[in-house]
């Protein structure tokens, strides 16, 4: 499931390494700075409009398949990207992208978040950070090698193999349970749990099952009021703002325009490997 976000990572650093080549193919077409401002910032505002759609899709028609259509929103977008010859289609590819990468941010850490062991959840949660930092340095890698073109091919490559890869797990057993397919919610559980046998299950099924009860006899505007506890809320206000400050760094945009940042500096050290350095401390910062 986090090979989606692999595949993100490789949408959110594509333009810092993509745009600089696309500048040598003469082919292409003239662009102004607003233009190239555009093709970049589109992943963005395609990740914004998918959060909606894809919460409604994960909830009505299960986080595999989610998963699974979202990957179309990927390749399309590359495909168009490939063979765009303005810069409508760039713009075009940019926001399907981003969509797909929206998307998947939502709909991946709930399929892991319901799928994983409550000790190990945390560590496989986290994974997805982990890999869209790998995705960003993997783009930032070969595009310090690759013309535009073929860049955007190794980029459309990473959701080819997160859509197979999601075709050999099984849906997420508390969605299942909680839309009444009990056999099938048992089986799924018994494959990630790597048995045959449910009584090995037994006591994590319970637990479950008696937890998906729960939620579906508590009506909303019961949990709605929840938030108004000043615990509940001093929590959420702080994240929020975590998350509020966080993109007011500009972080987005270092990673969008890092090769034109670091050659407008004009360090000693080559341009694409300072990026590749940002995306690599990026990493290892994630996982530690």
């Amino acid at each position: 499931a986090n090979m989606g976000a692999f595949a993100f990572g490789t949408v959110i650093s594509w333009s810092a390494v993509g745009f600089p080549r696309l500048e040598e193919d003469t082919e292409f077409g003239d662009y102004s700075q607003e233009d190239l401002s555009w093709m970049s910032s589109s992943a963005t505002l395609g990740a914004c409009i998918s959060c909606i759609p894809s919460g409604i899709f994960v909830d009505r028609f299960g986080r595999k398949k989610a998963m699974l259509f979202l990957t179309i929103p990927f390749l399309t977008g590359w495909i168009l990207m490939y063979f765009a010859q303005n810069v409508w289609m760039m713009i075009a590819g940019r926001l399907l992208t981003g969509f797909g990468g929206g998307g998947y941010s939502l709909a991946a850490p709930v399929y892991v978040a319901e799928t994983s062991e409550s000790k190990y959840r945390g560590m496989f949660i986290s994974g997805f950070d982990v890999l869209t930092g790998i995705g960003m340095l993997y783009i930032l890698i070969c595009g310090s090698y690759l013309n535009w073109k073929n860049q955007v091919l190794v980029c459309a490559f990473v959701p080819l193999v997160t859509f197979v890869l999601a075709l050999l797990v099984p849906e997420s057993p508390r969605y299942l349970l909680s839309k009444g397919f009990q056999t099938e919610g048992i089986k799924s559980l018994c494959w990630l749990r790597g048995t045959k046998d449910s009584q090995q299950i037994k006591a994590e099924l319970f637990e479950l099952m008696q937890n998906v009860e729960e939620n579906r006899a508590e009506p909303l505007d019961v949990r709605i009021r929840e938030l108004k506890n000043p615990a509940v809320l001093r929590a959420a206000i702080l994240g929020l703002f975590l998350f509020v400050f966080q993109v007011m760094t500009g972080i987005t945009a270092v990673l969008f325009y890092t090769v034109y940042i670091f050659k407008s500096a004009g360090a000693d050290v080559d341009e694409y490997t300072s990026a590749i350095i940002i995306g690599a401390v990026g990493v290892v910062s994630l996982n530690v």
